[in-house]
């Protein structure tokens, strides 16, 4: 398959037999590149994939994308949720399992960076309040 052929050579990576049956067939509706990572999104029996690339590797993985919950990490980058929904590759129920990942993400760094921040406290008041009853004594 041609359009195999051009993909590896984008992506500098070799296909897997599995990968290219599991493509043959399928309309590729978008490919994006980020950071380390490539993405292939394509329609085949009128169900939506996206095989995921290491790119420059040769390790891949195929996500259905009525069970997002596996990208949900990748999927924090804003920029890659906007491709995937430009392109019809996130339903509704998607978009809200993803809205309430993300919130829950984020609520759980914030609850760490106070946890760090009160801990850094305690450290000062044990630190001042060894100085002090070391002047007192």
């Amino acid at each position: 398959m041609a359009q195999m052929k051009d993909l590896e050579r984008f992506f500098s990576c070799t296909f897997l037999v599995e990968d290219e049956e599991q493509l043959t067939g399928g309309h590729i509706k978008f490919i994006e590149l980020y950071d380390e990572l490539a993405f292939i999104g394509f329609i085949k029996d009128e169900q939506k994939f996206v095989l995921v690339l290491e790119a420059n590797g040769s390790e891949m993985t195929t996500l259905e994308y009525n069970v997002d919950y596996a990208c949900r990490e990748i999927l924090r980058h804003s920029y890659l949720v906007g491709v995937f929904e430009l392109n019809g590759f996130m339903t509704e129920q998607n978009r809200e399992d993803y809205r309430i990942a993300k919130e829950k993400h984020c609520l759980q760094e914030e609850q760490e960076q106070q946890e760090k921040e009160r801990n850094k406290r305690y450290q000062t008041f044990l630190a001042l309040k060894k100085e002090f009853e070391g002047e007192k004594a």
